[in-house]
C-alpha cells in the first residue's frame, strides 16, 4: 500500500496527546488520510464511516526503530468487520509498505487488539498507518501505541493441533532473549463458532519442574478474548498476537502456560504444535511432558 498523490492532498495534521508506558508511545501526530466526514478524530480515537471501498484513516509521524526489526502496535477496536481495520508500516524515507496486517476475525465489542508487523526490509524509521485499506468500514480505533521490537526465540513448526479446554492445558518452556513484549501463536477455535471462554496466558520463570513453576506467581498474564480467536472450520486457524509485557531476562528459561479461564469450559481451542525441532525447551499437555512436538510460537522482545 503506497501513498497516492491524490491521499497525500488530503493530509491535514492533527495532534494526539497520550503518554506513553514503557517503552510503548503513541505517536507524536497523526495525518488524516481522507474526507473529514469518514475519517473523524477526537482526542486518540478515530472513528471511520467509509460505505464504499476505500483506502482511509490515519497516519503517523515518525517512528524511530533504532535495531528492531518489527513493530508491535497495541489499540482499542470496535465494530470492525473481517478485513475493515488494517494497520501498516511504512518507511519514514521511501514510503514504501514494510509491514501489513488486516483483522482475520470480526471486532464487533470494544476488544484490546495487539498486533506484530515483521518489517519486510530493514528501516530506520516508519509511519504507521491505521484505518481501512479497500474495504469498507465503521470501525474506531482507539490509543494506538508503537513499540519497537525485535524477534526472539521461536519455533514455526505447524502440523498438529494440540487442545485447551476446561479440562486441558498447555505449557512450553523458552529461553528469553530479552524483555517479552509479545508473544504470537497459531490458533482456532476446535469447532465451528467462537463460543469458548477465550485463552488465559501467563509467563512464568522457571522453577525445576513444570508443576512448581506453574505454583508460582506468574511474571506476566494476559487474556485473548474468543473473539479474537479464529473460528472453529478446518484451515482457518491464523497467527494471533497477544501482548505480554513480561520482564523476563536474556539466557534465562520461562514457561509459556495457555489454559480456559474456566474449569468448566467443554468448547475447545487448538493450539498448532510441530515437530520437536526447539532445543532450548519442550511441551507440556497438563503438566506431563511431550517429547515429539513443541507449540508453534514466536517471541517478540524490547
Amino acid at each position: 500500500m503506497e501513498r497516492s498523490s491524490e491521499m497525500k492532498k488530503l493530509l491535514t495534521l492533527t495532534t494526539l496527546a497520550a503518554a506513553g508506558i514503557g517503552a510503548a508511545k503513541a505517536p507524536e501526530s497523526w495525518s488524516r488520510i481522507g474526507p473529514q466526514e469518514q475519517v473523524q478524530i477526537t482526542g486518540d480515537k478515530v472513528t471511520l464511516d467509509v460505505p464504499d471501498a476505500a483506502s482511509f484513516g490515519i497516519l503517523s509521524s515518525s517512528v524511530e526503530l533504532s535495531r528492531a526489526d518489527s513493530v508491535l502496535l497495541t489499540a482499542t477496536v470496535v465494530n470492525a468487520a473481517t478485513r475493515a481495520l488494517t494497520f501498516a508500516a511504512q518507511d519514514a524515507t521511501s514510503g514504501q509498505t514494510v509491514g501489513y496486517w488486516q483483522n482475520p476475525t470480526p471486532i464487533s465489542a470494544e476488544t484490546n487488539v495487539a498486533v506484530v508487523l515483521p518489517l519486510a526490509e530493514k528501516s530506520a524509521s516508519v509511519r504507521i498507518f491505521a484505518g481501512t485499506h479497500g474495504q469498507p468500514s465503521s470501525a474506531m480505533i482507539r490509543d494506538v501505541r508503537a513499540t519497537p521490537v525485535r524477534k526472539g526465540p521461536a519455533n514455526l513448526g505447524s502440523i498438529y493441533a494440540a487442545a485447551v479446554d476446561g479440562q486441558k492445558d498447555q505449557c512450553q518452556t523458552f529461553k528469553a532473549a530479552g524483555r517479552i513484549a509479545a508473544v504470537t501463536i497459531r490458533t482456532r477455535h476446535a469447532h465451528p463458532g467462537q463460543d469458548s471462554n477465550g485463552l488465559r496466558v501467563r509467563i512464568f520463570e522457571w522453577n525445576e519442574s513444570v508443576a512448581a513453576t506453574r505454583n508460582t506467581t506468574p511474571i506476566g498474564e494476559a487474556f485473548l478474548p474468543a473473539s479474537r480467536i479464529p473460528d472453529g472450520l478446518e484451515g482457518n486457524e491464523r497467527d494471533v498476537t497477544i501482548a505480554t509485557n513480561a520482564p523476563t531476562k536474556a539466557g534465562k528459561t520461562y514457561l509459556l502456560s495457555f489454559s480456559s479461564p474456566d474449569s468448566s469450559a467443554a468448547s475447545a481451542i487448538f493450539l498448532w504444535a510441530g515437530p520437536d525441532q526447539y532445543a532450548d525447551g519442550n511441551r507440556f499437555e497438563n503438566d506431563q511432558a511431550s517429547e515429539d512436538w513443541d507449540l508453534y510460537f514466536e517471541t517478540y522482545h524490547e
